[in-house]
């Protein structure tokens, strides 16, 4: 059998069994060639694919699906959306395409830049930037000296230009900037007497909806008693209530400290999901904060936490939104938090570097004072063989005496996120800090009160725990962003229901309750306290406190028309969930609501 050689046009002839042998060493060849174009292929592909991002779907009964053409309009709406994946990378190449503007300091393109992102925000507007406070990266003052600017992508998005900084002041016609071509393609300057201060992007979607999701776990650590009873269940009806991501689940869990589960865990017939820890012998009496860390701690080494994300709030974080955005954002060694109080306290880096971060040399405040000893440490913490090991720079060691380990000195040059619940945190990392948490909680019960009178701003006869979480971050490299807008606090400016529900306000830290000043006193005069009278807002009357005992039996209802969002929420969730679940009942595990039963906690 002959076969002709293409390239030379010879013949070459030869018997059957050898044509099939290299028919087969062909077959084989052009197989192996195939596959390494394809493999070519993909890696010219695969650094173009993007991430699907994230739209939350709609309940199963929306009667309609929304046309893809319809799909960006949409995005700026604050109802769900449903949506399929071809619609969302529409949605993602949208966005790609109409994301931001650069703007120069100098005509035609030229000098210093500074790019603007439509995820940029002001106090007084989402998608938008303005000139004012901002500078050049060689810090030359940006307003009033932006020549020229350069458009990424088409004007898709109501991309609009302001004389004035529509985002930090208030103005009710502002005057709008027209570009014209210049001798550079792609970019555009303005008429010389105008001043470019501000770019607004009108039709943008909500960048927060617009995110991968991934699991996570709502927690708090509580105790059992009259005080906690009413929170619990606030609490839990808001999680219910505030949409939450259903894909992948969102799991809740109420840490609670205490000898048995009580009355109002689901595994006594309650509505709480409940995982319960026994105390601490000594540091649970003398300190109840501690059993924060120490709760969690013991429900990170059992293995019942599966999700991603451990969000990590206080029985008064009351959740009002989804915080599936937030948690999106989280993977391991960079966590999220609501600012602390000693935001920008420079006494917190004092504390870490002279009491904490180096046990062996203390120095500065706690000079001379010594750390808890190692052996006192193995005592209050003995070794558990279910919880007894953790990794500590790559070696297995006990848990919680390991921790000593890390504060060696090695991370004294790292400055502590200055963060506070609610904490977004990887599962991982929770785990790993949770015995480093107790370890630095303990250290700093030791000394708080020699401390205390040099550094008077950190407040360490309350908040040793709050400390303890950040310096154990610290300690294993984990950041934390702080993330504004997560909560509304009870004595932080007011804003009425409309105002918190447009700025996306996630939970509120209650404590107090407010009437407008001319109603309680026609109406409501019973609710008037006394109590917190210099934490009146102007207008108004304090009508309800959690720091008295009357809390859990006197909720003011109705609620009257100009109330502020934190008083609305903190009485509307309580008042619902009694009429929902009940009243938390007086029995052994809540003393009653009496000045010495209030705060009583079952053992």
């Amino acid at each position: 059998m002959c076969i002709r050689d293409r390239s030379t046009g010879d013949d070459c002839c030869c018997d059957g069994e050898m044509l099939l042998t290299r028919r087969r060493v062909l077959v084989v060849a052009c197989a192996l060639l195939g596959s390494l174009l394809g493999l070519f292929k993909m890696m010219l592909i695969l650094p173009q694919l993007e991430p699907v991002p994230y739209l939350r779907k709609a309940p199963p009964s929306r009667p309609n699906r929304p046309n893809p053409a319809n799909t960006l309009s949409q995005l700026s709406n604050k109802s769900p959306i449903w949506s399929e994946q071809h619609e969302l990378r529409l949605a993602m190449e949208a966005r790609k395409k109409s994301n931001g503007v650069v703007l120069y300091s100098e005509a035609g393109c030229f000098g210093e830049k500074i790019v603007v992102s439509s995820m940029s925000n002001e106090p007084n507007c989402k998608s938008c930037w303005d000139a004012c406070g901002k500078t050049y990266p060689s810090g030359t003052d940006a307003n009033l000296h932006i020549r020229s600017v350069q458009l990424a992508g088409s004007d898709l998005w109501g991309r609009r230009f302001y004389r004035s900084c529509v985002g930090t002041y208030h103005y009710d016609q502002p005057e709008e900037v027209k570009l014209m071509p210049s001798g550079t393609p792609g970019c555009y300057h303005f008429d010389k007497s105008a001043a470019l201060a501000s770019v607004v992007w009108h039709d943008a979607p909500d960048h927060s909806r617009i995110f991968l999701p991934q699991s996570y776990r709502v927690l708090y650590s509580a105790e059992s008693a009259t005080y906690f009873g009413y929170q619990a269940y606030a609490h839990l009806l808001g999680f219910k209530r505030s949409q939450q991501q259903t894909s992948p689940a969102t799991g809740y869990t109420r840490l609670l400290t205490a000898s048995e589960p009580d009355d109002l865990s689901t595994e006594k017939g309650g509505v709480i999901p409940t995982f319960t820890a026994a105390r601490h012998p000594r540091f649970s009496f003398a300190y109840g904060p501690f059993n924060k860390p120490d709760v969690v701690d013991k429900f990170m080494q059992s293995g019942a936490a599966t999700e991603n994300v451990m969000v990590l709030t206080d029985p008064d974080n009351f959740l009002v939104q989804s915080v599936a955005n937030v948690a999106s954002e989280v993977h391991p060694g960079h966590g999220a938090g609501a600012g602390a109080f000693f935001l920008g306290n420079p006494q917190v880096l004092r504390l870490w570097r002279e009491c904490i971060c180096s046990l062996s040399h203390r120095r500065g405040a706690c000079a001379g004072l010594p750390p808890v000893r190692q052996d006192e440490i193995e005592k209050e913490f003995p070794d558990e063989p279910q919880v007894a090991h953790h990794w500590v720079r790559g070696r297995l060691e006990p848990q919680v005496w390991a921790a000593g380990k890390l504060l060696d000195g090695q991370q004294c040059d790292v400055h502590p996120d200055h963060v506070a619940v609610p904490y977004f945190v990887h599962r991982e990392d929770l785990t790993a800090m949770a015995p480093v948490w107790k370890y630095i909680t303990v250290q700093i019960l030791q000394i708080r009160h020699k401390v205390d009178p040099l550094l008077r701003g950190l407040q360490l006869s309350w908040c040793a725990e709050m400390y303890g979480y950040i310096f154990a971050a610290a300690a294993l490299g984990v950041k934390h962003k702080v993330w504004t807008g997560l909560q509304l606090r009870d004595v932080e400016a007011k804003i009425s229901w409309e105002q918190g529900r447009d700025q996306d306000i996630k939970m509120i830290h209650m404590g107090r309750a407010w009437f407008p000043q001319a109603y309680a006193h026609r109406v409501t005069p019973q609710w008037i306290h006394t109590e917190g009278r210099d934490l009146r807002p102007p207008g108004t009357e304090q009508v309800w406190c959690k720091c008295n005992w009357t809390a859990a039996d006197q909720v003011p209802w109705p609620l009257p028309a100009g109330i502020d969002f934190v008083s609305n929420v903190t009485l509307t969730l309580i008042h619902d969930s009694y009429q929902q679940f009940g009243r938390p009942p007086t029995n052994k595990f809540r003393a009653g609501n009496t000045p010495d039963g209030y705060h009583k906690s079952f053992p």
